[in-house]
This record gives C-alpha cells, structure tokens and sequence, in this order.
C-alpha cells in the first residue's frame, strides 16, 4: 500500500489558511494542511454562502479517510453519534465491530460532542458529533465527523484529525464564538 501511495499524486492539497465550509460559511473547520479536499467546498471570501445546510466534506490521507456532513438534529451529541453508529455502511465494512472507547470532547469554542473509537478487523473508525444551537432555524445544527483506516494509521495521524475535530465550529453571522 504505502508503494501505490507513493505513486499516485495528490489531486487538490489543503494549504495553510484553508477553511472548510460545511454550511453558509458559518459552520466551518480547518482541515490539516497536506490532506487532498476529494469532495467538499472550500471556505472563500465573497462566496461564504455558496454551501447551504445539510453539506458535506471528504479530505484523504495515505490510506485514511476523514467525512463531515451537517444537517438538522434535534437530539443531543451523544444520540448523534449513536445514530452513526447505528445506520452508518462505512461501519459496516469494518466486518466485526467493537466500541473501544466514548468519551466528552469539546471544540475550539467550548461546545460539548462526543467521540466514539470503533475497532474493526483490519480497520478501525473514530466517531465524533456535535450539535450546535441554531438561532433562525427549525432545528439544531448536528455535524458529523467520521475518520477511518488502519489502526496504525489512525494513531500516526492523531494529531492532525484531532485539530481537525476540534476546529469544528458554528458561528452565526455576527457573533464572536459560541457560547
């Protein structure tokens, strides 16, 4: 695998300063430099509205695969993610499944999520949601982040998917920060 990795080219890298707009240019995250956009809308000036909500994004890295798609959610973080778990067919590729571990995160505005680590056979999935307060809309805002690929894999690029996750946020035109 990592000699086909080597051969292919990255198609569209993310460079510093790049923002991914999951919806309005409101809910955005800073994808790690490096990582290739395969799907998904870059943040740009001038055309923040460009992506509604529900939106998505897909970033690749070696043999790992980051996901986030938002939508309206009405329940909590932790329902959010169970619901992943509970419908998602990525999962269901990993053959045998077992959750490792769950705990609390919080993202760069002090918004509670959840984080759900599943094992697999020969993959493994990390799991996080958030749910954000909307103030015109219906219904919250839930974002969802999946990260798969081998367990050794996963670990090397820790660091760079966990700033990912945590650079989630949704601030409405006008305001600062969640609160």
């Amino acid at each position: 695998m990592p000699w086909i990795n080597d051969q292919i080219e990255v198609d569209n890298p993310i460079v510093a300063g790049d923002v991914i707009n999951l919806g309005l240019g409101e809910l955005t995250f800073v994808p790690a430099v490096g990582w290739d956009l395969v799907g998904g809308v870059l943040l740009t000036e001038g055309n923040e509205d460009a992506v509604g909500i529900p939106s998505s994004a897909l970033l690749s890295a070696c043999v790992v695969l980051c996901s986030s798609k938002s939508g309206n959610w009405d329940g909590t973080a932790e329902e959010l993610a169970d619901q992943m778990i509970d419908v998602n067919e990525n999962l269901d590729n990993l053959l045998a499944t077992d959750e490792q571990g769950r705990s609390a995160i919080t993202n760069a505005d002090g918004v509670p999520g959840e984080i759900v680590y599943v094992n697999g056979v020969d993959q493994a999935a990390l799991i996080a949601s958030y749910v954000f307060e909307s103030p015109d809309g219906p219904a919250n805002i839930g974002v969802e982040i999946e990260i798969i690929g081998t367990p050794e894999a996963l670990e090397d690029l820790v660091e760079e998917y966990s700033a990912m996750i945590v650079t989630t946020t949704y601030r409405p035109a006008g305001q600062e920060a969640n609160s």
